[in-house]
This record gives C-alpha cells, sequence and structure tokens, in this order.
C-alpha cells in the first residue's frame, strides 16, 4: 500500500502538470456533436457511471477536507466548493469520461493554494474517488482517496 504523506518526485510533478494541461487542451477542442464519435466510443460509455453520481459531499479522511460536487453540466463542466474547514476558492473543475472511467479535476486558486489540484478517478465498485493531489505552495503531490459522506 502506498504511503498517503510522502511526495512523489518532481518528474512526477512535472509529468502530472503537463498531463494536467493536456487534460484541458483536449476537452477544451473536442467534437461538440456526439455522432462525431466513434462506435467504440459510444459502446464503452455504457460501462461508465454517469456523471452525475458524482453530486454530493465527499470527504478526505486523512485531514477532514471536504469537496462538494453541487452539479455536473453536459459540457463536463463541474460546480464545486472545497473546505479546508474554511471555503477554499475553486477555480475551476471538469469531469470527463477516461478509459471507461470518470475522471474529476478540481483546481484550487486562494491563499495557500497557488494552483493546487485534485486530479480523482471515480472507483463505482466502491463508491469512492482516489487520486493524486498537487499541492503548489510545497511543490509535492499526494495519494488522496474520497469517501461519500452520508448527511
Amino acid at each position: 500500500m502506498k504511503n498517503l504523506l510522502l511526495p512523489a518526485g518532481p518528474f512526477q510533478i512535472h509529468r502530472r502538470f503537463l498531463i494536467l494541461l493536456l487534460f484541458f487542451f483536449a476537452t477544451a477542442v473536442q467534437p461538440s456533436c456526439e455522432s462525431e464519435k466513434g462506435v467504440e466510443s459510444q459502446q464503452s460509455s455504457e460501462e461508465v457511471p454517469s456523471p452525475q453520481r458524482l453530486i454530493g459531499r465527499w470527504l478526505r479522511p486523512d485531514g477532514g477536507y471536504v469537496l462538494e460536487i453541487r452539479s455536473v453540466h453536459s459540457n463536463g463542466a463541474v460546480e464545486a466548493a472545497y473546505f479546508n474547514p474554511r471555503p477554499i476558492n475553486v477555480a475551476e473543475a471538469k469531469v470527463e469520461e477516461n478509459q471507461g472511467r470518470l475522471k474529476l479535476v478540481v483546481i484550487l486558486r486562494d491563499t495557500g493554494y497557488p494552483g493546487s489540484y485534485y486530479d480523482l478517478t471515480y472507483d463505482s465498485s466502491h463508491d469512492q474517488m482516489i487520486g493524486d493531489y498537487y499541492q503548489a505552495t510545497m511543490g509535492a503531490v499526494f495519494d488522496v482517496q474520497f469517501v461519500r459522506m452520508t448527511e
């Protein structure tokens, strides 16, 4: 099991940042018409959970941080809030399908959070989101997990 508190190396940080940039570039230039996508894409999307499944409050157990997904739009834009425990500004959040799974990226911009971001994948079998947190002020990447909060 990975240690959730150890940062990744500098090469991995740069690689993850480039992947994040490519993610946002790719989503900006995607065709707007569903019929332009291939048959393979349509078949795999039947197995992917609806992005609406992400709506709710999610807890990061290692620190008590809360990610609230308020809505998901058809273009992949997500309305989200983040609390640590006070509100932290969410600059941008977006969801997309990636290899049959939902991928969520949440970018934070606030005091102490100058471009920190979450790169998460939804695990439908366990109803959790797992992935990486890039902590910009430290220049470090951490393995993280969010579990759904019950009201």
